[in-house]
C-alpha cells in the first residue's frame, strides 16, 4: 500500500510539473506577441517563475519515483515507476540517465507493454549521437509490438535510419 501512495503522489508531482512546465510556455508566448516592453518583462518573469516551479516539481516527482524503485523492488507496478522515472529523466534532459533506467526496464520486465517505449527511447538516443545501426537496431526492437503507441513512429525512425546509412 505504501509503494501504492507514493506512486500515485509522484505522478501527481510529476502532473505539478507538466503544468508549470505549459504556464511558461504560455508566458514566453504572450512575451513575444506583445509590443509593450513593461509586459514583455512581466511575462518574461512569470515564465522563469513557471520554469523553476516546474523543475522543483519534477525533481520532488523523481526524488519519489527512485524511492519506491530502491525501497520497494518487488512492487508489483515496478515497470510503471521505472518507465515513469526514465520519462522524468527525459523530459529533464538526463538522457543518459533516462536510458540507464530504461535499460533496467527492459532487462527485468520482458513481459512489460512498456518495453518498446524504453526501445524507442533508445532509438531516439542513439540516433541523436549518430549511432545509426545502434538506432535502427533499437528502433526495429520498439516495433516488434504492433499494438504499442510507438509502433509507426519506429517504422517511420527505421526508414530515416536507412536513409542516413544510404540504404535506400
Amino acid at each position: 500500500e505504501v509503494p501504492d501512495l507514493k506512486f500515485r503522489l509522484a505522478e501527481l508531482y510529476f502532473e505539478k510539473s507538466r503544468f508549470y512546465f505549459f504556464r511558461a510556455q504560455e508566458a514566453e508566448d504572450k512575451a513575444l506577441r506583445t509590443k509593450s516592453p513593461g509586459e514583455k518583462e512581466g511575462f518574461l518573469d512569470q515564465k522563469k517563475q513557471h520554469a523553476k516551479e516546474s523543475k522543483e516539481w519534477a525533481a520532488r516527482a523523481v526524488e519519489l519515483y527512485k524511492e519506491i524503485r530502491d525501497r520497494f523492488p518487488k512492487y508489483k507496478r515496478m515497470p510503471e515507476v521505472l518507465f515513469a522515472l526514465g520519462q522524468s529523466f527525459w523530459s529533464n534532459g538526463q538522457f543518459q540517465a533516462a536510458i540507464e533506467v530504461y535499460a533496467d526496464l527492459i532487462r527485468n520486465f520482458k513481459d512489460s507493454p512498456l518495453i518498446s517505449v524504453a526501445w524507442g527511447a533508445f532509438g531516439e538516443f542513439y540516433f541523436q549521437q549518430g549511432e545509426v545501426h545502434k538506432a535502427l537496431k533499437s528502433y526495429e526492437e520498439a516495433a516488434l509490438d504492433t499494438r504499442s503507441p510507438v509502433y509507426g513512429f519506429a517504422l517511420y525512425k527505421q526508414a530515416w535510419c536507412y536513409y542516413n546509412m544510404s540504404k535506400w
